[in-house]
């Protein structure tokens, strides 16, 4: 499996109060007393057909995958939150999330070979290394964790979002995804609000507000989303 982005799937954050509370597609402000120890990063999880296990905070957003800036990834839950940068970045000593201190190092899959372990006693696997961890994690049953650079997803935004999440019945994900369409000038048919339904091993996503038209799709090929309700770009395969 490759180590790009672009490869891996579907790229999920999921809301969990986290984020910059005025705009919770965004990561948190530096600034911040609450939540500012995490603003250099920012944890996402990969799901593909047949595996579906995602960190759930109720909604997200998906990220496009050609802005995103992988720091490390793990084949289960990190516990990254405790692993902070003084002061906060990415730096030749500290890679938050990942690599914070000496009692930390990498996984080393040369010597963790079993081709079925994708955990690696907890050690975070380097970028290079994400197609490998990917390839084991479809033995696990557990979501994986994906540590991306919070600096970088601010600086590129909109166009980290590929899409909103609503988690079935959310009342307030049509209103965060009108704020950010109304917040950068966009339309659902370029960034829309899709339904995640983990449940679905096949069809995992439904188009809720695509557009003109707002019709289910299930995700196959890579055309863009439109008013057809068209969902297949987000690479689910």
């Amino acid at each position: 499996m490759s180590k790009s982005p672009e490869d891996f799937g579907v790229i999920i954050h999921s809301i969990d109060q986290m984020e910059d509370p005025e705009r919770p597609w965004a990561v948190c402000s530096a600034t911040s007393l609450f939540c500012g120890f995490l603003s250099d990063r920012i944890s996402v999880s990969v799901v593909y057909k047949g595996k579906t296990s995602a960190y759930s905070g109720g909604g997200g957003v998906v990220v496009r995958p050609q802005f995103a800036r992988v720091l490390c990834g793990y084949g289960g839950d990190g516990g990254t939150r405790g692993k902070t940068c003084t002061p906060p970045g990415v730096s030749s000593s500290c890679i938050p999330g990942c690599v914070t201190g000496k009692s930390d190092t990498w996984c080393d899959p040369a010597v963790k070979d079993n081709p079925q372990d994708g955990w690696c006693d907890g050690h975070p696997w380097r970028p290079s290394d994400m197609g490998k961890l990917l390839s084991r994690d479809r033995y696990s049953a557990n979501y994986n964790e994906v540590i991306l650079d919070g600096a970088y997803w601010n600086a590129m935004l909109p166009n980290t979002i590929e899409a909103m999440i609503a988690s079935p019945g959310d009342p307030q994900a049509g209103e965060q995804h009108a704020k950010f369409l109304s917040t950068y000038g966009l339309t659902a048919e370029q960034v829309p609000l899709v339904v995640y339904s983990p449940g679905d091993l096949e069809t995992p996503f439904r188009c809720e507000v695509c557009g003109q038209s707002s019709a289910s799709s299930s995700t196959a090929g890579k055309s863009p989303a439109g008013a057809s309700g068209d969902v297949s770009s987000l690479g689910y395969g």
